[in-house]
């Protein structure tokens, strides 16, 4: 069995607000490999998240002020399941496998 987990958080950008991000990525992923008669099973977990911009307010001659929003923020869940099965039929190995992924995506 295997576990790995990973966190990586990025910052960029120049001096300015509106140019600067951050990205946030976590991940976890697990492996089984029990005896070669059963099935190998992964599974992974990823969420990924990305920040930037902010309210830019101008002066105008008009009342009202004009606001332009440069906000981004963006989350994104992967799901993974994968499972593999080596086997023998007619005296020839085999190798199955079958694979599930979801993506979701909030802006």
């Amino acid at each position: 069995m295997f576990l790995s987990l990973s966190w990586r958080s990025i910052q960029n950008g120049l001096l300015e607000q509106s140019s600067a991000s951050s990205t946030g990525k976590y991940d976890i992923n697990l492996s089984f490999y029990p005896q070669k008669r059963f099935p190998h099973i992964t599974l992974n977990y990823g969420i990924y998240t990305k920040e930037s911009g902010e309210i830019l307010s101008f002066d105008s001659e008009n009342e009202n002020d004009e606001v332009i929003d440069t906000r981004l923020h963006t989350e994104t869940t992967n799901y993974n399941i994968y499972i593999n099965y080596g086997f023998k039929l007619f005296e020839i190995n085999h190798n199955l496998g079958l694979s599930l992924y979801q993506s979701d995506k909030i802006d």
